[in-house]
């Protein structure tokens, strides 16, 4: 759940840093007291992050966006990237 956690902090937290004022919906992510990961974290995420410091510029793009699959096969989440072919699988044995 850690590795899910740092994932998805990863990938949303540069793309919340983006937005500017205007009426466009921000997702917030946060800690559930479920004992299971919510099926509303599963689906198609479009991702936009900016860059704000590096020690590798020609590595990293200022901008990007991606567009991220979120999946769930009992206790393994699935998280692919259709574009890059990028992907990582997470086993989750409790949610605490």
């Amino acid at each position: 759940m850690k590795k899910l956690f740092l994932i998805m902090m990863i990938l949303l937290v540069p793309a919340v840093s983006v937005v500017k004022a205007e009426n466009v919906p921000v997702l917030k992510a946060g800690v559930s007291l479920e004992r299971k990961v919510p099926n509303t974290l599963m689906g198609t995420w479009r991702v936009a992050a900016a860059l704000k410091s590096t020690d590798s510029p020609q590595n990293f793009k200022q901008t990007s966006v991606d567009i991220w699959n979120l999946s769930r096969t009992n206790d393994v989440i699935n998280l692919s990237n259709p574009f890059t072919g990028a992907s990582a699988s997470i086993n989750v044995s409790y949610v605490n």
